[in-house]
């Protein structure tokens, strides 16, 4: 954790908040993606919401599939200004989909990135991924040992193969039986990122009062989603 991190970000509340726009990429750059390369090391990413500031690793060494689309969705501006859409304060959080603009949309949970768009892979092959129907492939990797554990974040899916997407949830608390790996469980949920810092925040969330359908009455926004960098541009 990084103290000096934590006191140079005031935390805002949802009025005093200027939500971001999510970026306006042009249509064909969602279509026709470059290769890139391979990343030097797992990116570090700061997540401002109107509850507070909380940061993530990226794990692109044991995911790069997963953690590839992360990234380039956090690229575009995909996710600023969206809200979390279930709160569950022994369970987890879920967020990422796009009809949570409006934070009581009663489709939000059922949003996808837009059909067959593509990110590429950042792990050095040079692959390039189409998002079938918004969707991305599974990505489950033995030899990765990672497990929904409190502070994971893991895809969101439909509870069938090939269905992750844009959405994700954080773990509150330990929940094992969510593993890709646990036979009984029809949906698969890879985990691809963890908190590094500010949890109690993440806690916070979870305690907001919901309503029925488990969505937070009063709105908790993403403000922006930013990979750390310094002044070179340099992954921190």
């Amino acid at each position: 954790a990084d103290p000096e991190w934590r006191r140079r970000r005031p935390v805002l509340n949802f009025e005093q908040a200027e939500l971001r726009k999510p970026k306006d990429v042009p249509k064909k750059d969602l279509f026709e993606v470059p290769a890139r390369g391979k990343l030097e090391r797992n990116p570090k990413a700061t997540c401002r919401t109107t509850k507070g500031d909380f940061r993530i690793e990226i794990l692109v060494d044991k995911m790069p599939i997963t953690a590839s689309n992360f990234i380039d969705l956090i690229e575009r501006g995909f996710y600023n200004g969206l809200h979390f859409h279930r709160v569950s304060p022994s369970y987890v959080v879920e967020f990422g989909c796009k009809y949570s603009r409006d934070p009581h949309a009663p489709q939000a949970g059922g949003g996808t990135a837009a059909p067959n768009s593509k990110f590429a892979v950042l792990d050095g092959t040079e692959r390039i991924v189409k998002r079938i129907g918004g969707h991305i492939p599974d990505e489950f990797v033995k030899d990765a040992e990672l497990s929904n554990v409190s502070g994971a974040l893991a895809m969101c899916n439909r509870g069938e193969p090939d269905t992750g997407s844009t959405q994700f949830f954080i773990n509150i608390n330990s929940n094992p039986r969510l593993d890709w790996d646990n036979e009984g469980l029809p949906g698969k949920h890879p985990v691809f990122a963890k908190v590094i810092d500010g949890m109690p925040v993440i806690f916070k969330i979870s305690h907001e009062k919901p309503d029925h359908r488990k969505c937070p009455i009063k709105p908790v926004a993403m403000i922006d989603i930013t990979i750390d960098t310094d002044e070179k541009g340099n992954l921190l």
